[in-house]
């Protein structure tokens, strides 16, 4: 008897557990509204065959913009200056991990890669809001 009540309960908290696991899957498979800033640049290495090697390294960041409504000028602008601000942290951070190399392009191109994607989401929002 208390060993198919023991079973009982494991197969219970198994089960709950099982039903957690579910329900958090499906709260993270829902769609976040992100963009992702990616911050990149070129190492090159002396090697012991004094040949320079190259080695990329890069920082990601992700901008959220859940709160904001692109559909309006202003809901853009702030996606936009999030962007930037993220870029120039993620560069930043590289800069103070890898001193001597200077990367001056390091913001211009982490903003144009991100911009893309904000592009999109802004143009669906807007075409979103247009619709009836």
């Amino acid at each position: 008897m208390k060993r198919s009540l023991l079973t009982s309960r494991k197969c219970r908290l198994t089960l709950a557990g099982v039903g957690f696991a579910i329900a958090a899957g499906a709260v993270l498979a829902q769609p976040t509204e992100v963009v992702v800033v990616e911050a990149e640049r070129a190492l090159k290495a002396p090697s012991p065959s004094s040949v320079a090697t190259v080695r990329e390294v890069s920082l990601q960041g992700w901008v959220r913009y859940a709160d904001l409504d692109l559909a309006t000028g202003a809901g853009a602008s702030e996606l936009h200056k999030r962007i930037e601000q993220t870029a120039t942290s993620l560069c930043k951070e590289l800069d103070s991990k890898y001193p001597l190399i200077v990367d001056d392009s390091c913001v211009k191109n982490a903003v144009k890669g991100a911009m893309a994607d904000a592009d999109k989401a802004i143009d669906a929002r807007r075409a979103a809001s247009k619709s009836p």
